[in-house]
């Protein structure tokens, strides 16, 4: 899967998953937003695993093309985006958000001075990345309780006020 401004150009690979993946229901729109709607649709425990085994494959193949390996070249600061949710990637991307890497989890040795980690970040990691010089951009959502534990598609997390918030400084300490 390739990212083309915000349409998807997918392989032939990925069409057969795709034609896996909806069975009998019309094929989505390959733009970011109506993609991602379709990925994050509630599977019936009825469907069949290959089904959502196929799902599950371009839901994978949709976040590895936010990515943007090539653009980090150098010693030049790498951009991290720090999430699994490719709602949230979508939404990074209508923010102008180009990550480098895409992690679901960080470690605080892998970013280098200067990189910048985004992300709904840990207190206690965003305190020792910034320590270290690396610049934390916090994803901040404010959902509802029916939000909490689901996935947001971008147009909910604009509802539910997502917005990038630079910590400039941060000090944590144990109790």
């Amino acid at each position: 899967m390739r990212l083309a401004g915000d349409r998807l150009e997918l392989s032939a690979v990925e069409r057969e998953l795709l034609a896996i993946g909806r069975g009998d229901q019309p094929e989505p729109e390959c733009t970011i937003e109506p993609f991602v709607e379709w990925l994050l649709e509630p599977i019936s425990e009825h469907l069949p695993a290959l089904r959502h085994g196929a799902r599950m494959a371009l839901r994978e193949r949709f976040c590895e093309a936010f990515a943007n390996p090539d653009a980090a070249r150098d010693g030049a600061s790498i951009i991290w985006a720090v999430t699994r949710h490719p709602g949230a990637l979508a939404w990074l991307h209508t923010q102008g958000l180009r990550p480098h890497r895409i992690v679901a989890h960080l470690h605080a040795h892998e970013p280098a001075r200067g990189d910048v980690v985004a992300g709904v970040l840990p207190l206690s990691l965003a305190a020792v990345l910034h320590a270290r010089g690396v610049r934390c951009v916090n994803l901040s959502v404010e959902p509802s309780a029916l939000d909490r534990g689901r996935e947001l598609t971008p147009a909910r997390m604009r509802e539910c006020g997502a917005r990038l918030e630079v910590i400039d400084s941060i000090s944590v300490s144990a109790v």
